[in-house]
């Protein structure tokens, strides 16, 4: 692999040539000329570099002025074009080519040291796919053989008696391997024994100073035998020399091969004495052909031969053991197979569920929480166990020989994986249902169904198939995708679009800078927040703009966001038209040619204005490429077969997200291409592309808006006819389109009656349209009654009183329904027990772990969570939901 790194010289050593290049592009000098005169002006600064280079022990390098763009936020560093110095620090094979699919990559100090991806392989045609580790750095084992049988006793003795040997070197060496002849037989086949066919061996002269009896101190000749190990428990492994080696597969004969995905679920139970989990159930169901490149239907996995499932149990307190092996052999003789295994204690389930999976081979390891909850229990109790590294490390496909530092994370339930876990699965992909679907999180009682679900709500949901069209877009990798690494995946689009035009990029932001700007957004006092709020906050970190005082600590706007119109309030009985722009800050992008190309920042930090520059920057352009594949992704789905119009369906969603995410990199702190000042121009224009739609509705229209929220505005419209509001909507988009060349605004919903409350509080009738007919539903934003913390019974109050209000029925007879409704509830229906006890239940989220709670006695879900945590049960940590209800002592 090579090193790259740019030296921009401070002293002005290329000033006289690049000053030359602004005021003639067309240098006069020829290619050969120029690189000599650019050599010579940069020799003493190489001579400097080459020294400090030297001093970190690299003697190996090379260094050549290239020609390079700088556009980002370090004043340090001159924009624009320029000469620089490149340096490499190069790595140094027989070729043989395999077609691959890279799954992940690792670098590693816990394995020895190596540079290793794990992928798919196809070994022979029609003989299906194996997985493969290809190690990019070739290691040896080296093992002394000392004999027991004196067979270098002459010329030990010898040496001893004459330091400096009579022999010639040739000589010598070929005497000591007519010595070890017969020795080199016997290891010979002792390493064939252990399938090792090839090695090397050689007498070598070595000395032993140490406290192993057995082996004689001093100085002495011994056979030294160098032999390659594998480092991984794949299949097959292929050494790599050079990265040169590898190249990008351009067929389009090749298929996708299919991947191995195994659910992993684990019950546990908490034990007082340390407050830890200990499992006591381990659940695995596994899918052997799962599709990457189009989504499954139940029908194509829920088959015998493509789904498989087994669960381990071991003994707890209070239960027999010869009940339990009664219950195994019964449920196994049912099944026809064994499906259910029982083991005597804690270290041997793990033992044992180590061993399947290593059988299994997956690619893909798939849990709800799992990332949070599952591994990091599991690695812990190996660890507790004392469960060996040759076992517990089959969790992944790299031979670990030391448990790597497992962190404690965030506590938060959906929390993500450590990099001490991740570590330990390498090799395999990790896919948290909990992190691809947090909308869907339901909690489920039974351990054996958990797996199930896991893997069923993968495949609804199509993740491998999205995520991995996601990862081919911006070229970041897979794991990193499934784990929710928004973020990364646009700055890995624009590392790539920047590098493809020779530009110097942003340097990549520490983890200690992260951590600090992590820990700033946090101070923000968040003591108690119910669970969409929590969501709400969780997800919007790495992709919003965060509007937060960054230096201070605490709430406070960095710069104004989008514009929110204060909203005309009442009940609307009449069509209300809403529209908005589609993709507003992207276009905004391509509209002002807004860049780190083409805009010009102020040292003081000001909004900058926008371009004047024609020339169309490299942001503008990514988003173009997109929004034109996707278009064109989206007309092939017309003539498309119902098994491409899936796959098409999935890239265009894939091209969707990517190009609406681009914009947040900008916003977000510890985003590498963090910069404030296009955030805040494109905020800006957004502020005034709302405001001029709005004027232009009222003023050339005689149009009503009665509320508006950054990209969308919502009009009244006076009339009961759909097709004549549709009317009106159509002149509104044609006079605001014609303004813009990107930008588009178009109609997103019609609603027959509105209650607008406040500023993102509102409900609505909206009318839908399906196979031709239209039907009406209520749509709620905002409202208190969408709440998690709220009893299904005030859910059910609330909805019956917003149906009535929307009814369309008079103010005398809506009211008096809701009032008689509202008394009947308490006095009739409370009093007489005909409510359900389940609607009283109240489901609020702990936001930090119960004993951190200061005002714990005045919070009921915390009292709750203690009380469970103390009575032994799981599910009362940060992030998760607490039910209970509040009960009044009768008198």
């Amino acid at each position: 692999m090579q090193r790259c790194v740019y030296a921009i010289p401070k002293d002005s050593v290329f000033d006289s040539i690049n000053i030359a290049g602004r005021n003639s592009p067309k240098s006069q000098m020829s290619e050969s000329t120029l690189g000599g005169t650019l050599q010579d002006m940069a020799s003493e600064l190489k001579n400097e570099i080459a020294q400090q280079l030297l001093n970190i022990n690299v003697s190996t390098f090379s260094m050549m002025p290239v020609k390079r763009n700088y556009a980002f936020e370090r004043l340090d560093i001159p924009s624009g074009e320029q000469y620089v110095l490149k340096i490499n620090y190069p790595f140094k094979g027989a070729y043989t080519t395999a077609y691959i699919v890279w799954l992940c990559i690792l670098i590693s100090p816990m394995v020895y040291p190596s540079f290793s991806a794990h992928s798919e392989m196809e070994v022979k045609a029609g003989s299906g796919y194996h997985s493969c580790c290809i190690i990019v750095k070739n290691m040896q084992r080296c093992v002394y053989a000392i004999p027991k049988d004196s067979v270098f006793d002459s010329i030990n003795i010898a040496g001893r008696n004459s330091p400096k040997s009579q022999m010639s070197e040739s000589t010598l060496g070929g005497t000591l391997q007519d010595m070890a002849s017969e020795l080199k037989n016997e290891i010979a086949q002792q390493l064939l024994n252990i399938n090792v066919s090839t090695y090397s061996m050689m007498p070598v002269k070595r000395n032993y100073a140490f406290e192993r009896s057995d082996i004689p101190s001093g100085e002495q000749y011994v056979l030294k035998i160098n032999y390659p190990f594998k480092v991984s428990w794949c299949k097959f492994e292929i050494i790599v020399d050079c990265p040169k080696d590898i190249r990008i597969s351009t067929s389009k004969t090749l298929l996708d091969p299919p991947v191995v995905v195994t659910a992993i679920n684990l019950e546990t139970v908490i034990k007082e004495k340390n407050n830890g989990n200990e499992i006591v159930t381990a659940s695995i169901v596994c899918c052997h052909k799962a599709k990457i490149n189009s989504p499954m239907v139940p029908s194509e996995w829920k088959k015998r031969g493509v789904l498989t499932h087994f669960s381990i149990v071991r003994k707890v307190g209070g239960i027999s053991l010869k009940d339990l092996e009664k219950e195994v052999a019964e449920r196994n003789s049912k099944a026809g197979t064994s499906t259910l295994a029982l083991e005597s204690s804690e270290r041997a389930l793990l033992n044992r569920l180590m061993i399947e999976l290593n059988k299994l081979d997956s690619d893909v390891l798939v849990g709800h929480n799992i990332s949070g909850f599952d591994l990091d229990v599991l690695l812990r109790r190996a660890q507790v166990c004392k469960v060996p590294s040759a076992t517990w490390s089959k969790i992944g496909r790299l031979k670990l020989y030391s448990m790597p530092k497992l962190t404690k994370g965030s506590g938060f339930y959906g929390s993500g994986a450590t990099p001490g876990i991740m570590s330990c699965i390498a090799g395999r992909l990790l896919c948290d249902t909990y992190l691809c679907s947090r909308d869907l999180l339901r909690e489920v009682e039974y351990c054996e169904t958990d797996a199930w679900l896991s893997l069923e709500l993968m495949f609804h949901l199509s993740v491998l198939p999205l995520t991995r069209q996601l990862t081919n877009i911006s070229g970041n990798l897979w794991g990193k995708t499934l784990q929710g690494a928004r973020a990364q995946r646009v700055e890995y689009l624009l590392l790539h679009a920047f590098h493809a035009k020779k530009y110097i990029t942003p340097d990549k932001i520490s983890s200690c800078t992260k951590e600090l700007n992590t820990t700033k957004r946090k101070s923000i006092n968040c003591q108690d927040i119910n669970e969409d709020d929590a969501r709400k906050d969780h997800e919007s970190i790495d992709i919003d703009v965060l509007h937060i005082d960054q230096s201070k600590g605490k709430k406070g706007p960095a710069y104004a966001g989008g514009l929110v119109l204060e909203p005309k309030k009442g009940l609307y009985d009449k069509l209300i038209l809403l529209l908005d722009f589609n993709s507003l800050y992207p276009s905004i992008l391509q509209e002002y040619n807004i860049c780190f190309t083409t805009v010009e920042r102020s040292p003081e930090g000001l909004t900058p204005n926008l371009p004047s520059s024609k020339i169309p920057g490299v942001l503008p352009e990514l988003m173009r490429d997109l929004v034109e594949r996707r278009r064109m992704v989206r007309s092939w789905l017309k003539t498309a077969s119902r098994l491409k119009v899936q796959q098409l369906d999935i890239q265009q969603q894939a091209l969707k997200l990517t190009a609406n995410s681009m914009y947040g990199c900008l916003g977000f702190s510890n985003s590498r291409f963090y910069a404030k000042p296009l955030a805040e121009l494109i905020t800006l224009q957004g502020r005034e592309i709302l405001q001029s739609t709005v004027d232009v509705v009222q003023n050339n229209l005689n149009l009503e808006v009665i509320y508006g929220d950054t990209d969308s505005i919502m009009i009244y419209s006076g009339l009961d006819d759909i097709n004549k509001a549709r009317a009106i909507a159509g002149r509104v988009i044609q006079e605001v389109n014609k303004k813009y060349r990107c930008l588009e605004i178009d109609l997103d919903g019609l609603y027959r009656r509105m209650l607008l409350l406040k500023k993102k509080k509102y409900a609505g009738v909206k009318v839908l349209v399906k196979d031709g007919m239209p039907y009406e539903v209520i749509e709620c934003k905002g409202l208190d009654m969408v709440r998690r913390d709220w009893s299904l019974l005030s859910k059910e109050i609330g909805d019956y009183c917003l149906r009535q209000i929307l009814s369309g029925g008079t103010c005398e007879n809506v009211v008096e329904s809701i009032h008689s409704s509202l008394m009947k509830v308490p006095n009739r229906y409370m009093r007489n027990g005909e409510v359900a006890l389940e609607k009283y239940v109240i489901t609020k989220t702990l936001t930090k772990p119960p004993k951190d709670y200061p005002d714990a006695k005045s919070q009921p879900h915390v009292q709750v969570a203690l009380r469970l945590k103390k009575n032994g049960h799981t599910g009362c940590s940060a992030g998760d939901t607490v039910p209970y209800i509040i009960c009044c002592e009768q008198v």
